[in-house]
């Protein structure tokens, strides 16, 4: 299954991401297909929307995990996600 933003114009400005802040967008990629992978699309198309209207965005997609497995504290991969998010905030704090 294969996700598309709408194409609805009252939609517009919320698809719109010039002037948005710096962000990380952080998702898993589950082989679970299905919802997993709409959200992993839907994650993907978000950070590529943002790129291409000049945000400073960073996409992480932990490999063979689902969606949400930075709240997962206490797991490993989670962890280094947080970690990895961490240093990223940080990164911008100094700049």
């Amino acid at each position: 299954m294969s996700h598309r933003w709408p194409s609805v114009p009252s939609l517009a400005a919320l698809l719109d991401r010039v002037g948005d802040p710096a962000r990380v967008v952080v998702a898993g990629d589950s082989a679970g297909g299905g919802l997993a992978a709409a959200l992993l699309d839907d994650a993907t198309s978000f950070a590529e929307r943002a790129s291409a209207s000049g945000v400073d965005v960073d996409l992480e997609v932990g490999e063979d995990l689902i969606h949400v497995y930075p709240v997962l504290a206490g797991v490993p991969e989670a962890d280094a996600a947080i970690e990895r998010i961490g240093a990223w905030v940080r990164a911008r704090q100094s700049a």
